[in-house]
């Protein structure tokens, strides 16, 4: 059965994997029927990842089991729901698994900036703030996996700076923000 004829409205992200079956299980657990590819395809990969980041945002956890092609680094994604597994990359898989309890990257918007808590390095939390517009716009049009090519010069210098600091995923000449979105801090709120 598709997605769409599963509901996919209510679950954010899901119209952007086409071919892939995804099921709402419980209330907060959806399973994806189908192997999802990351590192084949720019792409795909792209949208894979925006599909897990949405889903831990709305508090779901995710089974999907995945295949690791080429030379992708998975380690940037181990604030994202683990694949139960991974062909190709058991040990990928593993070390995310592991990693995943105390990881988060995490973002906020503001009026005009963007804080991003960046807590995949267990011996160090990154603070950032984005107040510069062009990574702003870079950043929040990569919400959705964006080809470099469409983004405006500044932007995509923008988009590249993001990436150097992780903020970014970029798989071939497509890019896409790694942190989740969260509505509120949890207490205590950060100093920084």
């Amino acid at each position: 059965m598709s997605a769409a004829a599963l509901g996919a409205p209510d679950l954010p992200g899901v119209l952007d994997l086409p071919g892939v079956q995804v099921r709402q299980a419980t209330c907060d657990r959806v399973e994806v029927g189908t192997e999802m590819d990351l590192g084949a395809e720019p792409m795909p990969t792209a949208r894979a990842v925006a599909f897990l980041r949405d889903q831990r945002a709305l508090g779901m956890t995710v089974g999907w089991r995945g295949r690791l092609s080429g030379r992708l680094d998975v380690t940037p994604l181990h604030h994202l729901p683990p694949p139960e597994t991974l062909e190709g990359g058991a040990a990928e898989a593993a070390g995310w698994r592991d990693s995943h309890r105390r990881a988060f990257c995490q973002f906020r918007r503001g009026p005009g900036f963007i804080l991003v808590l960046d807590g995949r390095d267990p011996g160090f939390t990154g603070r950032y703030v984005l107040d510069r517009p062009d990574l702003v716009t870079a950043f929040t049009t990569c919400l959705r996996p964006t080809p470099l090519e469409r983004l405006g010069p500044a932007e995509r210098e923008a988009a590249l700076t993001l990436h150097k600091e992780g903020l970014l995923l970029v798989t071939g000449h497509i890019a896409v923000t790694l942190p989740t979105r969260v509505r509120e801090w949890r207490a205590p709120a950060p100093t920084g």
